[in-house]
């Protein structure tokens, strides 16, 4: 009988003992934040004590120190001066590395895709080769746009105007009246191509500036090792200037993070998991933010692309690793996330325009050092500097192709005039 009873009672000590543990575990996660406070305030009044028995002779000479401040000059209308935005697109946009996209958007050769940031029309084009090259979107002839729609596919890239017609390495290939112009070298007239880089994870980055420069960019890439899908893509209109939204975390997303029961528990009652709230964030760019679930099968990236002073538009792309997954992923929670921390930027900037204020200095001075060297480049020289600006060639040959075209323009009015119909060759 004895037996029996020591046996019951070794199998109700089990869970007696596993239950034991949780309420300890709840215990210590509650009285933590308590006990770490109560620590933290003996800390401080232990150094109250050795800062009040400093010596006389220290405290008269620290008094006689000058006091070192560091004055912010931002200017006045940092968030609304349209004259400062065009000077950010020459001293920022025109020659920093860019995230625009992902390499998996691309199947097959001849695949593009057109941008265009802060005035900067380009398109992202994948070649024969399985390299991908990016343009500026003008066509050599007359400047016209050489693609109209925002993707497509193909592999001869046509302007509509007259027909000049380029490779998908930016080659011109054909380009009508002007194969019997003397001098004319199709070589020296293909597309303006912009410096590209495709990282070790698929993202695609692209730089304007012809000199090389790298300007703020401190880092491009970051390792996954994961094969990502695009899920779905989307953007938002926002009413803030693009600065509003530069720094990190204003984007808060936590959607893409998953406590399990327990953890979400212990979340709730002392805020033991709010470290892991929020999904890990990377930089891509001063422009784009890089978001990862921490079960790290979800990524989403929110690029800030600049419009004017006061306007932006917020582009986000959420990728999978795992596509048998994507009933069940939370695009529409994403969304409205996105959504609400939009409407926020917008009541900021709304209350920053009207008092000059910077509320978060700190993420604004690598911008403000940024753009003073840039003005002070142009004080020196006495002009305006555009990194990304390819002067058109003076040579003869183009000289004789310009006189061509304006005969053959004149024609085509006359010709027009006559019949009563509009004709663009």
């Amino acid at each position: 009988m004895t037996s029996l009873l020591m046996r019951a009672g070794e199998h109700m000590l089990l869970p007696v003992a596993a239950i034991s543990a949780v309420l300890l575990i709840c215990f210590v996660a509650i009285q933590l934040p308590r006990i770490s406070d109560k620590v933290s305030k003996r800390l401080f009044a232990c150094a109250a004590t050795l800062t009040k028995s400093k010596s006389s002779k220290e405290a008269v000479l620290e008094a006689s120190l000058p006091v070192v401040t560091k004055e912010l000059d931002f200017p006045h209308d940092w968030w609304t001066s349209d004259k400062l935005f065009q000077l950010e697109k020459r001293a920022i946009f025109s020659k920093t590395w860019l995230h625009v996209c992902h390499s998996s958007l691309f199947k097959k050769p001849g695949d593009y895709r057109t941008f265009n940031i802060a005035g900067f029309s380009f398109l992202v084009v994948l070649g024969k080769d399985r390299q991908l090259r990016a343009f500026h979107n003008v066509c050599r002839h007359r400047a016209y746009d050489v693609v109209t729609k925002s993707e497509g596919s193909c592999l001869v890239l046509r302007c509509r105007y007259h027909g000049w017609a380029y490779d998908t390495k930016g080659k011109l290939i054909k380009a009508p009246k002007f194969d019997e112009v003397q001098g004319f070298d199709k070589s020296q007239n293909g597309l303006f191509e912009i410096r590209t880089f495709v990282d070790s994870s698929g993202f695609v980055y692209v730089n304007f500036d012809v000199y090389g420069s790298d300007g703020l960019t401190i880092r491009v890439g970051v390792p996954i090792r994961a094969r990502l899908s695009l899920v779905e893509s989307w953007s938002v209109e926002a009413d803030f200037n693009w600065k509003i939204a530069i720094p990190s975390g204003v984007f808060r997303v936590s959607s893409l993070t998953y406590l399990n029961r327990l953890a979400g528990l212990l979340n709730d009652v002392s805020g033991i998991f709010e470290p892991w709230k929020w999904p890990a964030e990377f930089e891509l760019s001063p422009l784009t933010r890089l978001m990862r679930s921490n079960n790290g099968e979800q990524w989403l990236t929110v690029t800030v692309v600049p419009l004017s002073e006061k306007k932006s538009n917020i582009q986000c792309s959420f990728f999978c690793s795992r596509l048998d997954l994507k009933a069940s992923l939370p695009v529409s929670a994403i969304k409205q996330e996105i959504g609400d921390s939009v409407k926020k930027l917008e009541m900021i900037f709304n209350d920053v325009q009207e008092s000059g204020e910077v509320p978060d200095a700190h993420s604004q001075e690598p911008l403000l050092a940024e753009i003073k060297a840039h003005s002070r480049l142009e004080r020196l020289i006495g002009k305006e500097v555009f990194p990304a600006s390819r002067m058109r060639e003076t040579s003869q040959a183009c000289q004789v192709a310009d006189d061509l075209c304006r005969e053959l323009e004149q024609a085509a009015g006359e010709g027009a005039k006559a019949s009563g119909d509009a004709l663009a060759w």
